[in-house]
């Protein structure tokens, strides 16, 4: 697993990266090979000897529930097949190259799902262009996106489908538990670092999967409360913004009611 260098992509998270008057949303777009290095073998062994050592301890069922079992599948299929296995080892080692300060080798497929296409996520990144408050890119008038993908802010899927091959993609999102997402804690131990950077509102991680490029998308999207020693220039020094986060829903985030609402309580 080895990253891949687009500086358009960089550009673009750039461009999905806000500072609201009570909360900030920041984006990261990033692209990384699946070829495995040493590092990914060893973590592969590993994943697939704690594997075995769970199967080869688990007791005996009877033959009706055995038959139950092999139908239940996970988010990359039924697990008893190695494929389905590496799948989730794949996006095991994405997480692990992409937040290098966690350790992700016993996240499970349930905190995964697979999304029927990556329509949702796109729109949702769209919407964020186009929002009024924002400048910056403008949808060329000579390129649209495939009638799969209406909704799609033209240059944002040029710009990923020239990475990634939207169209032969598999798309995965990761749900971890708020307190074990690598967001919740992404500052130093430094109490004034916590306190200037604020709280992990929501956040959403996906997966652009295409097997025939080797290559995996990660898009990872998050919000935060401004820290308690942050002010607008309308409180005049007089009050923190961030004791009325609650209140504030992003404008262009259509992902905060979502996978990411989960931080925030809300329901779908």
């Amino acid at each position: 697993m080895k990253y891949i260098e687009y500086p358009e992509l960089q550009r673009l998270a750039q461009a999905l990266t806000h500072e609201g008057p009570e909360c900030s949303v920041h984006t990261r777009i990033e692209a990384y090979s699946c070829k495995n290095i040493k590092r990914d073998k060893k973590l592969f062994r590993s994943l697939e000897n704690a594997y075995n050592d769970e199967v080869s301890s688990s007791p005996p069922l009877p033959s009706w529930m055995a038959i139950d079992r092999e139908a239940e599948t996970t988010p990359f299929g039924p697990f008893d097949k190695h494929s389905s296995r590496k799948t989730l080892y794949l996006l095991i080692a994405t997480l692990n190259v992409a937040f290098p300060d966690h350790e992700f080798s016993d996240v499970r497929p349930a905190h995964f799902n697979k999304e029927e296409s990556g329509a949702s996520v796109l729109n949702a990144l769209s919407t964020t262009l186009v929002a009024p408050q924002r400048g910056g890119m403008r949808a060329p008038r000579t390129y649209a996106p495939p009638q799969a993908m209406t909704g799609t802010h033209p240059s944002l899927y040029r710009i990923l489908d020239d990475v990634i091959g939207l169209a032969d993609c598999e798309v995965f999102s990761f749900v971890p538990d708020i307190e074990s997402d690598p967001h919740a804690n992404d500052f130093s131990d430094d109490g004034d670092d916590i306190a200037r950077r604020g709280t992990l509102l929501w956040s959403s991680h996906w997966f652009f999967l295409n097997r025939k490029l080797k290559r995996i998308l990660f898009i990872s999207v998050w919000s935060r409360t401004k820290g308690h020693g942050w002010f607008t220039e309308e409180s005049e020094g007089m009050s923190s913004v961030s004791e009325k986060h609650s209140a504030e829903r992003f404008l262009g985030w259509e992902g905060s009611v979502g996978a990411g609402a989960r931080a925030m309580g809300l329901r779908i």
